[in-house]
């Protein structure tokens, strides 16, 4: 398995939480250094902005089956707060959590 790979399943794994890149690359068993060298290479992003990216992508899934509230998607995402982690969707995909699921499939 490509560290990519292995990157996004652990990753996966720690949605829930708040997953740190220390922490990716200790499970990894690579340097903190040398896993940003390679998400660089092979994505062209940090792994802090992996883990956001996988952790909005999941958001986004969430909202659409409408099964939980925005609060409920926060937590179940590590975030410290609904609010917090509103920011950070209307950061990511240009709309706010609420938007997004009154659209359907939102603009992200």
């Amino acid at each position: 398995m490509s560290l990519a790979d292995q990157a996004i399943v652990k990753i996966h794994q720690h949605l829930d939480d708040g997953y740190r890149p220390a922490q990716l690359a200790d499970d990894l068993h690579i340097s903190l250094r040398t896993l940003e060298r390679g998400l660089a290479d092979l994505f062209d992003c940090s792994p802090s902005q992996l883990i956001t990216a996988m952790k909005m992508r999941e958001a986004r899934r969430l909202l659409v089956t409408r099964e939980y509230r925005v609060n409920e998607v926060a937590s179940r995402l590590g975030f410290s707060s609904p609010f917090y982690f509103s920011r950070r969707f209307r950061t990511f995909f240009g709309v706010s959590p609420s938007q997004y699921r009154q659209v359907g499939q939102g603009g992200g």
